[in-house]
């Protein structure tokens, strides 16, 4: 089940987005490339527009993938597949709680090739294993847009979330 949520704020003035998550359970064998293994242990979904035909959403997939090296940007073939940023990998920080820190307006130039609107679709989470048949398990917390100006002086607000 993916968790959506409306999330309309202004990334031209808070490009810089952060959240924390934890990975408990990777689905073995999940790779985010190919449809048949398209599953990961955690997925943050920025829906940063619609198509102007279709209205289809265009996506950055911030995952926490079980094969996948952290740094890989990739995209599955078809149609409004989002683009798969992997930000964690593996199993060496399993049960511990991650801070995650992007740049909204460097990775949809990196995958769409375009400027932020000046305004976001939403925001989404997925934990699955359905494409494996196996399990996943993660929790996500504390989801937050900054400004630019921010950089260098955001808090780690992971650390409060320790043995929760």
């Amino acid at each position: 089940m993916v968790l959506f949520k409306r999330a309309n704020w202004n990334p031209q003035k808070y490009p810089i987005m952060t959240w924390c998550w934890r990975a408990d359970e990777l689905p073995p064998g999940a790779d985010e490339r190919y449809t048949e293994t398209n599953d990961s242990a955690a997925g943050v979904f920025v829906m940063v527009s619609k198509t102007f035909l279709l209205g289809i959403p265009r996506m950055i997939k911030y995952t926490w993938s079980s094969t996948l090296a952290e740094g890989t940007i990739g995209r599955r073939k078809g149609v409004g597949r989002p683009w798969v940023v992997v930000l964690e990998s593996g199993s060496d920080k399993l049960g511990q709680w991650i801070f995650e820190q992007v740049d909204l307006a460097r990775d949809n130039q990196l995958t769409f090739k375009r400027d932020l609107p000046d305004k976001m679709v939403g925001l989404a989470v997925l934990t699955d294993a359905n494409q494996t048949q196996s399990y996943a398990e993660a929790a996500y917390a504390d989801f937050r847009a900054w400004p630019r100006a921010a950089l260098g002086s955001i808090p780690n607000h992971c650390a409060k979330l320790v043995g929760e």
